[in-house]
């Protein structure tokens, strides 16, 4: 009860226009043949407490013309976010706790959420990256990837973009394999393998059904989450395909994505 007590009042913070909120609008045109606009706000809110220093820049979506999907995806973002504040804040105490009792100096837990805008044009393509700190040498990164179908109002799955029966997988599986050796042979880059003690089971083999990806500049851009195929210290890794290599197995209401 008390969890939910203080998302409901972290909310008003978020959408009461009477909070100290900073808010700044970006708009971008959907060119659909309504010419309706689409536009994001940044919703910020910064605190700073003995145990944790919180930093959230969420984005709201408006202009979607069905506003009951609009509504479902912004209150998704926020309630995300919020759960993880709760969740930090709770271990932030603890930890805090615990340093006390150990005779120790407690460190600041962190709590990062930032959003960037990828593509706007026929799919509003970005991303929600939170960022944690509970302690230890470094933090943990996790993105959230949202592709929106502006006209239809909906979001889409990789599998999405190319006609039925195509290899899109084997065509992107190639260009990341090839990727990955690239960047290593030239020392930009280290990569699980199959062969290694441990950690051969997370080599990269294929993408999956549901694999994160985003649109840009005219690139399809495959995600993977920190750790998932990569020492720690590569990060999120990010593998980028041009679209016009994918030309002839995408669906032809995507090929004005294409950037010739």
């Amino acid at each position: 009860m008390r969890i939910l007590f203080l998302i409901g009042i972290i909310s008003l913070q978020l959408y009461n226009p009477q909070v100290s909120v900073m808010s700044k609008s970006n708009q971008f045109l959907n060119n659909s043949e309504e010419k309706s606009e689409v536009t994001i706000q940044s919703n910020t809110i910064n605190e700073q407490t003995d145990v944790l220093k919180l930093e959230l820049r969420l984005p709201t979506i408006s202009g979607l013309s069905d506003e009951a999907f609009q509504d479902e995806i912004n209150k998704g973002i926020v309630k995300q976010a919020l759960l993880t504040k709760v969740k930090v804040m709770h271990m932030a105490n603890e930890g805090e706790k615990l340093a006390d009792e150990q005779g120790r100096e407690f460190i600041p837990y962190e709590l990062k959420v930032d959003y960037q805008v990828k593509n706007t044009h026929e799919i509003l393509s970005f991303l929600v990256s939170t960022y944690e700190y509970t302690g230890g040498a470094h933090g943990m990164t996790n993105t959230d990837y949202y592709n929106i179908l502006i006209d239809e109002n909906k979001t889409i799955k990789l599998s999405d973009l190319f006609k039925e029966g195509s290899n899109y997988k084997e065509v992107i599986n190639t260009s990341i394999l090839k990727q990955i050796k690239k960047q290593e042979a030239a020392g930009e880059g280290s990569y699980f393998h199959p062969n290694e003690a441990y950690v051969g089971d997370n080599a990269f083999q294929s993408i999956s059904e549901d694999q994160p990806f985003y649109i840009e500049n005219g690139n399809l851009v495959v995600a993977f989450a920190q750790y998932e195929i990569a020492p720690g210290y590569m990060g999120q890794p990010t593998f980028s395909i041009p679209m016009e290599s994918l030309q002839s197995i995408m669906k032809e209401k995507y090929q004005s994505l294409i950037v010739n």
